[in-house]
């Protein structure tokens, strides 16, 4: 089931933090399995299952959010220029990555996996204290989050008192 079918049930929020988590503790029982000298056919085998399964995850957690999500928070003065930036970089990311990564293996080896694994957790700091919940706003009411002094805690409770509001109609 792609992340897709699912966004609009559980948020956009919980989705990216959620996923990059997950694809956080991956990268760590990668660069944990593939670390080191060891030379065990298992350990490696289990490892690239691993980088299989990181990319499962990414593509649920990640790949539908890339577009949905700049789209819903960028205001309409600012999207089109937006929506092009975010094309920029991450076409420019994935060259990086592309070109970039058989290289870092060369050099580093299992330790680009640290690499990584920081890069993830330190998004996974910035998601859980600056992205906000769209889920179930109008773009008028993502604006309206984006005034107030503290948007990842306004959202939030906006959301909340929406669930509840449907849970008592219910």
């Amino acid at each position: 089931m792609p992340g897709s079918a699912v966004v609009d049930r559980i948020g956009r929020r919980r989705l990216l933090l959620s996923g990059t988590i997950a694809i956080s503790a991956i990268l760590a029982i990668v660069a944990g399995l593939l670390g080191g000298n060891s030379s065990n056919v298992a350990q490696g085998n289990a490892g690239i299952t691993f980088i299989f399964l990181f990319m499962v995850v990414f593509s649920f957690g990640w790949t539908s959010m890339q577009a949905l999500y700049p789209a819903e928070v960028l205001s309409y003065q600012v999207r089109a220029k937006g929506l092009a930036f975010l094309g920029v970089w991450s076409q420019a990311a994935t060259c990086i990555n592309t070109f970039g990564l058989p290289v870092a293996l060369e050099k580093i080896g299992w330790k680009v996996y640290l690499v990584f694994l920081f890069w993830d957790v330190f998004e996974c700091i910035v998601i859980y204290f600056f992205v906000v919940e769209t889920k179930g706003l109008t773009l008028e009411e993502i604006d309206d989050v984006f005034a107030q002094p503290n948007p990842r805690v306004y959202s939030t409770k906006l959301v909340q008192e929406r669930r509840a509001e449907a849970a008592s109609r219910a």
